[in-house]
């Protein structure tokens, strides 16, 4: 074996060795991604279901006690208390209705940027892998300049797939509310 020949296999060995730290540490790095957005969600899910109960409990204790004292008070007005805590029910109704509907889209949409960025990740290290195996400066720039470009049409369709997610989730979101403002405007629209 010449010494050019030892070099050349030292150089492909030093090239893979390269290769599988690249490939390594992106898996690791997917991997983790992974169990940090599923830690995040069940954070979010806990705290908002803590949220919803707790401020669902203080509602219906703060009409229990209004309707006692009104019962004291003003005994002609207590039974309006009901009707008011009925009109407030629905209107929080609505707004939990309208919550989950952002909770979940915004799950989809970290869901949907946790897969870019997994497939980013893949795709750099396979342009790594690529760009370690080039025999020339010519070819090593015409490497780089596909995978530049190849790198901003996908970022340019992500960001205008997760634009559309952002609306269409703005409409959903304000679904439930409209149409608890519907309601609630008949409901006290003047007699004509």
């Amino acid at each position: 074996m010449t010494a050019r020949t030892a070099k050349k296999a030292e150089a492909k060995d030093f090239a893979k060795a390269g290769v599988e730290q690249i490939e390594a540490a992106v898996k690791s790095g997917q991997e983790n991604a992974e169990k940090a957005f599923k830690a995040g969600k069940e954070n979010v899910d806990k705290a908002y279901q803590a949220g919803a109960d707790a401020l669902s409990e203080n509602v219906d204790k703060f009409y229990a006690a209004a309707k006692e004292q009104y019962a004291k008070v003003w005994p002609t007005m207590a039974p309006k208390i009901d009707e008011v805590a009925d009109w407030n029910k629905g209107n929080l109704d609505a707004l939990f209705a309208a919550s989950e509907i952002a909770k979940k889209g915004a799950e989809s949409m970290a869901e949907e940027l946790a897969a870019f960025n997994q497939a980013a990740m893949a795709d750099a290290a396979a342009a790594a892998k690529d760009l370690l195996a080039v025999k020339s400066y010519p070819e090593l720039v015409q490497k780089q300049t596909e995978s530049v470009r190849s790198a901003f049409d996908r970022m340019v369709a992500e960001s205008t797939k997760i634009s559309e997610m952002s609306a269409s989730l703005a409409n959903e979101v304000s679904e439930p509310l409209q149409a608890r403002w519907a309601k609630v405007n008949e409901a006290f629209r003047p007699a004509a």
